[in-house]
């Protein structure tokens, strides 16, 4: 039987839904400078870029749909951060996308844990992000 949700655990879910979202809608992709806007992602798109398939090996947008809302999360966040940032350098020191995907990661394992809501505040090394809250930045 799965454990009931915590209002925490609910809040970090939709967290890293809304997070995920802001990515696709601002078209966060590998080879873009992390300041610059993008080509949005269709959630088709993107469950093809993640290989998401479903019971009949179809493409689906369902599973990109659910994890954007936060009622469910995807098992492996590394076909993902693949999708948007491109495979991690061995030199995290060149990591152009370094801070995107730390908030991506702490987002992800606060909502798998259930501990606490991801909010974050502090600006980005880059500077054109300087403060995000829900409502103003990224929903």
């Amino acid at each position: 039987m799965p454990r009931k949700q915590t209002g925490n655990q609910a809040e970090a879910r939709k967290a890293f839904g809304a997070l995920l979202q802001w990515h696709l809608k601002r078209g966060t992709r590998p080879n873009a400078s992390p300041g610059a806007r993008g080509t949005d992602w269709s959630q088709l798109e993107f469950s093809g870029a993640v290989r998401v398939s479903g019971a009949l090996g179809e493409r689906t947008d369902r599973t990109v749909r659910n994890w954007c809302s936060g009622s469910a999360l995807p098992s492996d966040l590394r076909p993902i951060e693949i999708a948007l940032f491109g495979p991690e350098p061995r030199d995290a020191a060149t990591d152009r996308n370094a801070d995107f995907r730390q908030m991506l990661r702490l987002a992800f394992q606060r909502a798998k844990s259930g501990d606490g809501w991801f909010k974050p505040t502090a600006a980005v090394s880059n500077g054109w992000l300087r403060s995000c809250r829900f409502g103003d930045g990224f929903g």
